[in-house]
């Protein structure tokens, strides 16, 4: 591979739309541009939704943590937002192609579909000059 300039890789990046600074809180006009499933790297099951938005990009991950009720009672919150309900999950297993048949979904429904997208910080105990970025709410068009 050969070497390139951050610098030249970093114009590149802001040329399309990439921004270096947190995602701001608040409400915005969004497209989902990739949806993909993998795991975390503790080995969790995660749908990792990809957004661009007016005010930048940024990922909603979307982590399966089955120890934890509370947890999987956010997943499938979670999940609701992009539509997939209890009816669609209850044919799947837990399993890599159970995620992907999920993430699968959401990319041939919602994907470059208009949305309003609610946007929230919380705190980052190890970073708190660079807050966790959620996403609370997602409203289609």
């Amino acid at each position: 591979m050969a070497s390139q300039s951050f610098s030249d890789l970093i114009a590149q990046a802001e040329a399309e739309g990439t921004s270096f600074d947190t995602h701001p809180e608040g409400e915005f006009n969004g497209v989902i541009l990739n949806v993909r499933s993998d795991q975390t790297q503790n080995g969790k099951h995660r749908v990792g939704v990809q957004w661009r938005t007016d005010a930048g990009t940024l990922w909603d991950n979307i982590i399966f943590s089955p120890e934890n009720p509370k947890a999987v009672s956010m997943f499938l919150l979670n999940l609701k937002n992009y539509g997939v309900e209890k009816d669609f999950l209850a044919g799947i297993d837990t399993d890599e192609t159970g995620f992907a048949t999920i993430a699968d979904a959401i990319s041939k429904t919602k994907e470059g579909q208009p949305a309003t997208v609610t946007v929230k910080h919380r705190r980052n105990r190890q970073n708190p000059e660079n807050p966790w970025v959620d996403i609370k709410k997602v409203t289609f068009i």
